[in-house]
């Protein structure tokens, strides 16, 4: 009986990860997907779909993990701010190639924010 009751209680309680480690493992890979778009065979139209993911992911983790991670949801969710800024200002032909130079930089500088959220969460998501 007492066995049972230990099994009962490990699955009850800590079988379970917070949602925040799967929309973390989202966005680092919507965050590697970015990366390895094709322009050539995907277009720009599939570098906007790629880049829209990485918002996304960004503010599911942001919501999911900001009342216990706040400085690193800060840094995810600026870093996302500056990349739609920077994808918005590209559709606009006087401020293009400035936003699109920054682009690259804007994507490594929100997958390193992601990366130190997963080494930050690592004990609680493992």
């Amino acid at each position: 009986m007492a066995l049972l009751l230990c099994a009962w209680l490990i699955s009850a309680c800590g079988a379970s990860k917070p949602a925040y480690c799967t929309k973390a493992s989202e966005l680092s890979a919507s965050v590697k997907a970015l990366t390895e778009v094709n322009l050539s065979k995907e277009g720009v139209a599939g570098a906007e779909a790629a880049i829209k993911r990485v918002q996304d992911s960004a503010t599911a983790l942001v919501d999911a993990a900001k009342s216990e991670f706040p400085q690193q949801t800060e840094a995810i969710s600026t870093a996302a701010s500056e990349l739609a800024a920077s994808v918005k200002a590209a559709a606009n032909q006087a401020t293009r190639s400035t936003a699109v130079s920054q682009i690259p930089a804007e994507v490594a500088a929100l997958g390193l924010a992601a990366n130190k959220f997963i080494s930050d969460t690592k004990s609680k998501c493992e």
